[in-house]
């Protein structure tokens, strides 16, 4: 059996936050800044906080916008040591995710210590990509599975117009996008940087696929400067760092399932896969970020399914997994690192990443990988997160507004304001909604100022103003949050 992909690659939409902090600070030298009972606070939880999840805007020191921020975390620790000491981590939704992210983690630093601690980008390199991210390549491609049927669209292309060509439904005919360096398939690039306008080339082997191309346009800027190169080097480093990391991670893969049997069991896939095709929905985003499976589709899936969830999905040397645990396994992952499962190849997919996500971690836990510090850090921080949300939402949902409340609310100033705000669709339940927000927010200040009675805070100050350029610096814009995606698949 093949697999045909890297394990894990890590990446950040916009930019690395980790690599754009003012500090080089190593995991073994951690510059804490808060103690909360028995958590800690360093600088990079705090930098990575203050990107990824800001609560600060404009009209705020550059100081005043941090301690907003160490604020929020503060009370993150203060509501998940909390929730432990009610015992959530017994809770099974809470047990599962924290393995989760146990797994996750794990698994990430195996890929650290095999894949990214063996990538060597010489300056060659950078110089070769440089010169290729001057070019600006359009073409035409027809892409198929069948390398016979892409040899005749060869000979198609050099006797027949595009618009002339017919390709059969399950291949592909398209027009690109002006592409330049990084925007194309390695192996696909290496060809089209080198033809000449209307120039024919192909088949030319990406992934599994096969695709003939013709040029149509091209832009080369010859300007030349070592001081632009330098300021590319970054944006150059994550695709070169990328390239050469997938071919590691690929041949590390491999290793890893040499000899190992899998079977997927034909009328238990059938059953999921059309459940999942009838019950998961297309969704639209407001970012270049796919839409995943969502809680509500699994549950779906689970009910729809209830005669058949026993049964065995997929087996393999050392294991197996039934259509419960399988939908478990999912329902246990943060919905963005869900793998992508309507349509039947890409479940069959998702069951293979499961089987090599299984066997990665076995090799994860044989090096004591789950023991690091590092490891055992982000465990931490993220189990914070999800402990204080569920600790947050029993307080909500232990909440109630009476129908007196809702009427004295209707007849004041800050109604008619909101109402006028809603143009008078403020409803009931609106206002249910409202008074529920506030009646949370009075909660949570009151909790938080409690359990500084119980978990001992301390800030280390001084530690957070080193950390900080320009501290009494306005702030004149509004956060742009930064979108950070795992691709655990």
């Amino acid at each position: 059996m093949k697999y045909g992909y890297s394990f894990l690659i890590i990446t950040a939409l916009f930019f690395c936050l980790t690599s754009c902090q003012n500090s080089n600070d190593s995991q073994e030298e951690k510059i804490v800044i808060a103690d909360i009972g028995e958590r800690t606070v360093d600088w990079q939880q705090l930098w990575l906080s203050y990107h990824l999840e800001p609560k600060w805007g404009r009209g705020l020191t550059t100081e005043e916008s941090f301690n907003n921020q160490l604020e929020y975390l503060v009370e993150q620790k203060l509501f998940a040591q909390a929730a432990v000491s009610e015992g959530a981590l017994e809770d099974p939704r809470i047990a599962g995710q924290v393995a989760f992210i146990q797994e996750k983690e794990a698994i990430k630093a195996l890929y650290r210590k095999h894949v990214e601690s063996k990538v060597e980008i010489q300056e060659a390199a950078y110089e070769q990509a440089y010169h290729n991210s001057k070019t600006k390549v359009q073409f035409q491609y027809i892409k198929t599975t069948d390398s016979l049927k892409a040899a005749d669209y060869l000979v198609a292309f050099g006797t027949k117009a595009f618009e002339q060509i017919i390709v059969s439904p399950a291949d592909e005919k398209a027009v690109s996008p002006m592409f330049t360096f990084g925007d194309m398939a390695e192996p696909l690039e290496a060809v089209v940087f080198q033809m000449q306008l209307d120039e024919i080339r192909g088949p030319i082997k990406v992934d599994d696929q096969f695709m003939v191309v013709k040029l149509i346009n091209g832009e080369r800027d010859v300007f030349r400067s070592k001081m632009e190169l330098a300021e590319q080097k970054s944006k150059l480093k994550k695709v070169l760092f990328e390239r050469r990391a997938k071919v590691i991670s690929d041949r590390y893969v491999s290793q890893i399932l040499q000899g190992k049997k899998v079977t997927i069991h034909r009328e238990a896939f059938i059953q999921l896969a059309k459940t999942f095709n009838q019950v998961v929905q297309q969704k639209q985003s407001d970012n270049s970020l796919p839409l995943y499976l969502d809680n509500n589709e699994i549950k779906e899936t689970r009910s729809t399914l209830k005669d058949f969830q026993d049964d065995l999905l997929i087996t393999f040397t050392g294991g197996s997994l039934t259509i419960r645990e399988f939908l478990e396994d999912l329902f246990n992952m943060p919905t963005g690192l869900r793998p992508q499962v309507n349509m039947a190849p890409a479940l069959k997919k998702a069951l293979y990443q499961a089987v090599r996500n299984h066997y990665l971690a076995e090799a994860a836990a044989r090096e004591g990988l789950g023991e690091t510090a590092e490891v055992q850090s982000a465990v931490e921080s993220q189990t914070d997160a999800i402990l204080a949300r569920f600790r947050m939402q029993q307080m909500r949902n232990n909440l109630t507004v009476s129908e007196t409340e809702i009427e004295e609310f209707q007849g004041s100033e800050a109604y008619a304001r909101l109402n006028n705000l809603s143009k008078g669709k403020l409803d009931n339940r609106a206002v249910k909604d409202v008074l529920l927000d506030f009646k949370f927010k009075n909660a949570r200040i009151e909790q938080s100022d409690s359990l500084r009675n119980v978990y001992t805070v301390s800030i280390q100050q001084e530690n957070l103003s080193k950390k900080i350029d320009k501290p009494d610096e306005l702030i004149a814009h509004q956060p742009v949050r930064m979108y950070y995606r795992e691709n655990f698949h």
